[in-house]
């Protein structure tokens, strides 16, 4: 006998397949979850907001810079269309816990992934920092050494100074740091390799004791003496300020080194002492 003409299940016949909507309700550990995600979120929108109209902090200690300003609205024509490029960075700069989070991010990509959250600070050996910006890789590697022109220009900058103070009865003494790829080369990063042709500093200081009555320390030979008797020399400038939370950090990494010494300001004692001794004072008034 002929058998019945039967049709294949079609999808809305199979529960679960292809083509079928299902629903898995939501389980109590989803729900909580979202619930979490969503006050977290709704939290940082809050005080992101709060932050950006209340805040009253024009400093930030930590980077020593000013902060962004609250962008203002003059005529709504004008200043309202660029209102969102001038909020974008008094935003970042009053953004709640933003400290916080670029040292967490520096952080872990230091110690994750062995590399510099910042652009312009290259890791070397021993994970020392190095700056890589415009005019300091090359002083670090040693390959602009100065022209002539160049060498009479700073020579009569600096006699130009030396003069001005000694008609105020100013005693001028010249001392210049030497960059840090000169002293530790061997613990530059990797693929940098510096010219062991004269330096740019030892330049200057052949110029001036040539070409000028100018006073100056030979501080890199100083330092040099430090650093074969095993000393770690390390120069930071304090142009406005030096406060008490950068102050303790140096002495923090200083114990972390097994300890040493910290140098601050500038001394005021004469060409007779010991330090300046070791640091072969050069007087150009008294060649002989």
């Amino acid at each position: 006998m002929p058998q019945p003409e039967t049709s294949a299940p079609t999808c809305l016949e199979q529960p679960g397949r292809l083509g079928v909507a299902t629903h898995t309700p939501m389980n109590r550990e989803n729900i909580i979850q979202s619930i979490c995600f969503a006050g977290l979120l709704a939290m940082f929108c809050v005080l992101s907001i709060h932050a950006c109209l209340f805040s009253r902090e024009t400093l930030s200690e930590q980077e020593n810079r000013a902060l962004a300003d609250f962008p203002k609205i003059h005529t709504w024509r004008k200043d309202l269309p660029k209102f969102p490029t001038a909020f974008e960075p008094y935003f970042k700069d009053h953004l709640p816990f933003r400290l916080a989070l670029i040292c967490t991010r520096n952080l872990a990509a230091f110690e994750i992934f062995n590399t510099s959250g910042n652009p312009l600070v290259v890791i070397g050996k021993q994970n020392w920092l190095f700056y890589k910006s415009y005019g300091v890789t090359p002083a670090q590697l040693n390959l602009e050494p100065f022209t002539e022109d160049e060498l009479h220009d700073w020579a009569q900058n600096i006699v130009e100074r030396n003069s001005f103070l000694k008609q105020h009865h100013i005693k001028f003494l010249l001392v210049l740091a030497p960059e840090k790829g000169s002293m530790y080369p061997e613990l530059l990063p990797p693929g940098w390799h510096r010219s062991n042709r004269i330096t740019r500093l030892e330049q200057l200081q052949n110029y001036l004791k040539e070409h000028t009555n100018v006073d100056f320390v030979d501080a890199r030979h100083l330092l040099a003496e430090e650093k074969a008797a095993g000393q770690k020399i390390y120069h930071s400038e304090a142009k406005s300020d030096f406060n008490f939370d950068k102050l303790a950090k140096y002495c923090c990494a200083l114990a972390n080194e097994g300890g040493g010494q910290l140098v601050l300001g500038v001394t005021d004692c004469n060409r007779n002492t010991p330090e300046l001794q070791s640091a072969q004072f050069w007087d150009n008034n008294n060649r002989n």
